[in-house]
């Protein structure tokens, strides 16, 4: 008979522990891995993929330049794509230019996305992480950290059985949150600079039997409506009846088969990401304004009026909780103006896509900023400060909530993630802090592991 276990029993020890298997967690895992690093990755949930499975995100944003001339992000990630095209399991992102069905809400660049199936994504990321030789722990929630000093030196994991501890010279925090860097007592800052409040949180869902050349007939008949699909409609309804969706517009993305789409229309302000009661309520309000929405599509719009709501993300979306500081902050006028950093470890191109935490109208991008058609990434952003023995990667990346908004994507996710595994298997072999690694042979690594650093 088996009995929980709340005395710790268990300890492992490896080299690089990776906490949240994301999009950024799978591509450090994977990454510190096939370089020599005996890894481990914890997630709480069944299954892998973070926003791009638990909720339900998709595409994939752009991994290409913004002009669209040049792929940027390869890598992990283009593997990713490429062995999900095999599998009929996404598009190319070459095919999903701005004349394309796939590419709908094009005022911020969403040209050269990749659509996706989320549950084969799923698979092959659990497929990759086993070839690569990672330890997969799913089910398991880390509770805290073991510190001496500055260092972290282990995480504390809460599993069905027994609670476990964890011991590696290098973690790194992929956990969105910053569940591992927040107990190791790193400096933080939360949302917005100026009033710490969030960008909303959405539930996506999928629909199917959507009219797919009534779509594209609309797009053609409204070329004025980039960024604002069937905004008319809204406003339309809105002055007739009264009745106002939680946006502006709609945000639909063509799905990989005939009639399904994601639909990204609720939103959930002034809401925090780490508050139980919060994110409780957030989850409520999602899912009755998912049914809102998908009334409304079935009513008012053309070409979907036999829609069927086929899936419902199983966890809301969080845009935004806290940004870790690091070494660097990427700022705004980073991505606008781009800087050559000699530490450069990952490109970009998504635009500066803030979706107001105060204003229901407020977004994609606040303000209309840009940025560069590239921008650099350095890995000083994936260095906490004050904190040793610890890297962090994905949306906790030191940024401003301005640069933020542009480097959250999933696709710049896996660059970052990557780029952290590296550095993470480098510092164990050289015997070095993560801070203290040798910038020249992690560049050099990266681009021969297919990164693209310029």
């Amino acid at each position: 008979m088996y009995e929980y276990r709340s005395a710790i029993e268990t300890t492992e020890n490896y080299d690089v522990i990776v906490c949240g298997a994301g999009t950024a967690g799978i591509a450090a895992a994977i990454a510190a891995s096939r370089n020599g690093a005996k890894t481990v990755l914890v997630e709480k949930n069944g299954i892998p993929g973070g926003t791009a499975t638990a909720g339900y995100v998709s595409p994939f944003m752009t991994s290409y330049s913004l002009d669209g001339k040049t792929e940027i992000i390869k890598g992990i990630f283009k593997e990713v794509v490429d062995r999900l095209v095999e599998v009929n399991g996404a598009v190319n992102p070459s095919q999903t230019g701005p004349d394309s069905i796939y590419s709908t809400d094009y005022l911020l660049g969403h040209t050269h996305n990749t659509p996706f199936d989320a549950d084969k994504f799923a698979l092959l990321s659990m497929e990759m992480i086993n070839e690569a030789g990672v330890k997969l722990l799913l089910h398991s929630y880390i509770v805290d950290v073991i510190k001496e000093g500055k260092k972290v030196k282990g995480i504390i994991i809460d599993t069905p059985l027994e609670k476990r501890v964890l011991f590696a010279p290098v973690i790194i925090d992929c956990t969105g949150d910053g569940v591992v860097a927040l107990r190791a007592g790193a400096e933080y800052r939360f949302g917005r600079e100026s009033d710490g409040l969030t960008q909303p949180m959405s539930v996506y869902f999928a629909i199917e039997n959507v009219d797919d050349n009534a779509v594209s007939e609309y797009k053609k008949a409204h070329p004025d409506k980039k960024g604002f699909l069937y905004n008319d409609i809204i406003e339309k309804v809105r002055l007739e009846t009264g009745y106002e969706l939680p946006r502006d517009r709609l945000n639909l993305y063509k799905m990989l088969n005939p009639g399904e789409w994601k639909v990204c229309v609720s939103r959930v302000l002034r809401k925090n990401g780490l508050v139980s009661e919060d994110l409780t309520d957030a989850e409520f309000q999602g899912r009755r304004q998912v049914y809102e929405i998908y009334d409304f599509m079935k009513t008012y719009v053309p070409g979907f009026e036999n829609i069927r709501i086929k899936a419902i993300a199983p966890e809301i979306g969080k845009r935004e909780t806290v940004h870790i500081k690091g070494e660097y902050t990427v700022k705004l006028e980073d991505l606008t103006k781009p800087e050559h950093f000699y530490d450069t470890i990952a490109l970009g191109a998504y635009p500066v896509d803030i979706h107001s935490p105060s204003d229901r109208h407020g977004g994609p991008v606040a303000d209309k900023k840009t940025t560069a058609d590239v921008y650099e990434l350095p890995y000083r952003m994936l260095i906490p400060k004050g904190v040793e023995g610890l890297l962090i990667a994905g949306r906790i990346a030191s940024a401003t909530h301005e640069a933020n908004a542009a480097i959250r994507v999933m696709s710049t996710c896996f660059a970052l993630g990557q780029a952290a595994g590296t550095a993470a298997a480098l510092s164990v072999k050289s015997n070095v802090e993560p801070g203290n690694v040798d910038i020249e042979e992690l560049r050099r690594q990266l681009i021969s592991d297919n990164a693209v650093l310029r």
